[in-house]
């Protein structure tokens, strides 16, 4: 997603990344993680203190976030997209290339 200066907020367009097996894998991880995290939070049983991770996620959590910080970025092989969301369980997103 592109931060969008004249309008103060992010514009519709997302650079999307071809990932290898390994580090979607990685990704889907760190994000169950999250996902705990976030569930506990709505329930009111984790504090945005602990963001992103419960306590007991927390190392694997970081040991992911050192795995996945050369490979979770952008290089000239990405791909320019908008896309329709579909908010609920699961969130759902169709995306539409641009270039």
């Amino acid at each position: 997603m592109v931060f969008d200066d004249a309008t103060d907020n992010y514009s519709a367009t997302y650079f999307l990344q071809p990932l290898d097996r390994e580090t979607f894998a990685l990704a889907l991880e760190d994000w169950q993680i999250w996902l705990r995290w976030d569930a506990a939070f709505k329930e009111q049983k984790a504090t945005i203190e602990t963001h992103p991770a419960l306590p007991a996620d927390r190392e694997r959590h970081d040991e992911l976030s050192r795995l996945l910080a050369d490979k979770l970025v952008i290089s000239e092989r990405h791909i320019i997209a908008t896309g329709d969301f579909k908010y609920g369980e699961p969130t759902l997103v169709k995306w539409n290339v641009v270039l």
